[in-house]
C-alpha cells in the first residue's frame, strides 16, 4: 500500500481545501494544525460523491498517536445563497443584459438551494425572499428595476453577513455578489462596518464570490470611488472566505461568467451536502496536529476542510 503524504499546512484552519487522487488500494494523509473535527468529501474520478463511508476506512493520528476510536459523523447541511445585485447608475442601461446572466446564473442551481435576490440602489431592497423554488428565483427578476442613484454595496454585505451571523441551525452560506465601480454610496462609519464584516464572516461557513463589472471611468466628484471601495471589500470578502473574484470590462460578458459562477457554486453544494467530519471520540479538547488517511477501493480525490466549506 503506497502513501502520498501532504505537507503540513498551519492555514488549514482557514479552510484551504486539499484535493489529492487515490489509487486503488492506497491512501492519502493530511496533516493539519487545526483539528479535531475535520470535513471529508470523497468523489470517484468522475466527481460524483462517493457515500457510505466507513470508520475502518478512515485512520486519524493525533499527535503521532493512532486515535483506537474514529467517529465519522454525515454531514448534509443545505446551502443558503444570497445573491447580491447592483442595479445603480452604472448598469441602468443595461438592465436586459443582466436579467440574461440571473437567468444564466439560477438555471444552474441544482434544487433545494435556498435563494433570495437583494438590489442595492438606492438602498438594499430585497426582490426575491429566499425560496426553494426556481420559478419564483425566475419570476422575481420582473421586479429587478434599475435605480439612477448610487449603490451601497457595503451596506449590502454589512446585511448579508449579519442575516448570516443570526441564522439558527446548521447551513453552508454562499454569498454572490455582482457589482459595478460606480459610485458607492454607502453611509455610517464604512471602516467599523467593514470590521463587522469580518467578525460576522467568522461566525459561520462562509463562501463569498464576487463578480466586478468594471465599465470606464465611473468616478463622480464628491463620492466615495466604486471602483476603489467595491474592489477592495470584494477582494477582502473573496480572500476571507477562499471565494472568487472575477473582473469583467463589458456588460456583454455577464451572462457566460455568471453562468460559470452557477456552475461553480452548484458544485460546492453536491460536495457540501455529501461528506464527512471525521472526529476521535477520546481526543483532548485541544490538539496540536493531526493526520487522516482515506483508504478506498476505487479511484478517488479527497478533499479536506477543517469546516466543510467547498469553493
Amino acid at each position: 500500500m503506497s502513501r502520498y503524504p501532504l505537507p503540513s499546512l498551519g492555514f488549514l484552519a482557514f479552510g484551504i481545501a486539499l484535493t489529492s487522487a487515490l489509487p486503488w488500494g492506497s491512501r492519502t494523509v493530511l496533516q493539519a494544525a487545526k483539528p479535531p473535527g475535520l470535513f471529508v468529501s470523497v468523489v470517484d474520478r468522475n466527481g460524483t460523491p462517493v457515500t457510505g463511508l466507513k470508520p475502518s476506512q478512515v485512520t486519524l493520528q493525533l499527535d503521532r498517536k493512532p486515535c483506537t476510536s474514529v467517529r465519522i459523523e454525515p454531514i448534509d447541511w443545505p446551502m443558503k445563497l444570497q445573491v447580491l445585485v447592483d442595479n445603480g447608475v452604472a448598469i441602468a442601461s443595461s438592465l436586459p443584459t443582466l436579467k440574461d446572466a440571473l437567468r444564466e446564473f439560477f438555471d444552474e442551481l441544482p434544487e433545494g438551494v435556498e435563494t433570495s435576490l437583494v438590489t442595492y440602489s438606492p438602498q438594499p431592497q430585497v426582490v426575491v425572499p429566499p425560496t426553494t423554488d426556481p420559478q419564483k428565483r425566475v419570476q422575481g427578476l420582473d421586479r429587478l428595476a434599475s435605480a439612477t442613484s448610487d449603490a451601497r454595496f457595503i451596506e449590502a454585505v454589512s446585511e448579508a453577513t449579519t442575516r448570516i451571523a443570526r441564522t439558527k441551525g446548521d447551513f453552508f452560506h454562499t454569498v454572490m455578489v455582482v457589482t459595478t465601480n460606480g459610485p458607492e454610496g454607502s453611509r455610517g462609519n464604512v471602516a467599523e462596518i467593514v470590521s463587522q464584516i469580518r467578525k460576522d464572516l467568522s461566525k459561520r461557513p462562509v463562501t463569498a464570490h464576487v463578480l466586478m463589472l468594471a465599465l470606464g471611468e465611473q468616478q463622480v466628484v464628491g463620492k466615495v470611488a466604486g471602483a476603489a471601495a467595491q474592489m477592495q471589500v470584494g477582494v477582502m470578502l473573496t480572500t476571507a472566505t477562499r471565494g472568487t473574484y472575477e473582473s469583467v470590462n463589458a456588460v456583454a460578458q455577464l451572462p457566460a461568467v455568471m453562468k460559470e459562477f452557477g456552475k461553480k457554486i452548484a458544485r460546492s453544494s453536491l460536495l457540501q451536502t455529501n461528506q464527512y467530519r471525521v472526529s476521535c471520540d477520546k481526543s483532548p479538547s485541544t490538539l496540536s496536529r493531526a493526520m487522516i488517511s482515506v483508504s478506498t477501493p476505487i479511484d478517488v480525490n479527497v478533499i479536506v476542510t477543517d469546516d466543510g466549506r467547498i469553493p
